[in-house]
């Protein structure tokens, strides 16, 4: 589950609160029967030829919108991982500020310049350390939910670079 509900922010409404605040779907990582998984892909198929064919263009482009779409739907028994026990996604409203700036606002890289020392992925990778942090075992540790999340999301352009950064760096 994710904190934010993208990319259509009208949706929140529609899904249940939780004292974590992970309430909404994010599509970066599923798990299930390969039969469930399948089927469940068709419909977000079938949603986005719907969405293509009628009045929903605005966000039809977006795999995150066509499966919100589709769970919203409670056509099938998806449950969202809201305790961070298995999946954590980075992305936090602060680190999406900073991502509009790296992409809208900063300048080219020159020929000198280490990108790992641009000041938005810092501030991002600062922003994403609020939620969590590496044990000493090298194990991700959620502070929210007190989980250790085997799997990281990094959900946009900005976290995909900061990957590559301390922490996260030391877990490949």
């Amino acid at each position: 589950a994710d904190r934010l509900c993208s990319p259509d922010h009208q949706q929140a409404s529609n899904f249940k609160k939780t004292n974590q605040g992970y309430n909404y779907l994010n599509c970066g990582g599923i798990m299930g029967k390969t039969k469930n998984i399948l089927n469940i892909i068709s419909e977000v198929q079938n949603t986005a030829s719907h969405d293509r064919n009628f009045k929903n263009k605005q966000y039809s482009w977006s795999n995150q919108y066509l499966w919100t779409k589709v769970f919203l739907s409670k056509k099938f028994d998806i449950v969202l991982d809201t305790n961070c026990e298995i999946f954590q996604t980075m992305t936090t409203q602060k680190s999406l500020k900073e991502l509009s700036k790296f992409i809208n606002l900063e300048l080219p890289l020159d020929q000198n310049e280490d990108l790992y020392k641009r000041q938005s992925l810092q501030n991002t990778l600062n922003d994403m350390l609020v939620e969590v942090e590496i044990s000493e075992t090298g194990r991700l540790v959620n502070k929210s939910t007190n989980s250790n999340p085997c799997h990281i999301h990094f959900n946009s352009k900005i976290h995909k670079i900061t990957m590559f950064m301390e922490p996260f760096v030391k877990l490949f």
